[in-house]
């Protein structure tokens, strides 16, 4: 946990049904929410409105057939902090 909690970059790691169940400091810095605020909320709070639905297929197609893959690799991500929240996700 120590080493999750020293990372320079956020990291937000989530269930199948999109829950967050794991986010560290940088990740409560970077967004703008407490822990607490974070743990239980859906991921899509954090993606502008425009991709939140195909997040969600892309998310579950990954679930149902899992892979390794590289995350975010050759793509521009989007995300927004908590001052720009517009959302119906929680």
């Amino acid at each position: 946990m120590a080493l999750l909690e020293s990372a320079s970059q956020a990291i937000v790691a989530i269930d199948r049904t999109g829950r967050i169940v794991l986010a560290n400091r940088r990740a409560d810095e970077l967004f703008g929410y407490t822990r607490q605020e974070l743990l239980g909320s859906r991921i899509e709070m954090l993606l502008p409105q425009s991709k939140r639905s195909h997040h969600v297929r892309e998310r579950d197609d990954y679930f149902e057939r899992p892979h390794i893959r590289p995350m975010g690799s050759g793509l521009d991500l989007q995300a927004l902090r908590r001052t720009a929240r517009n959302s119906q996700w929680k």
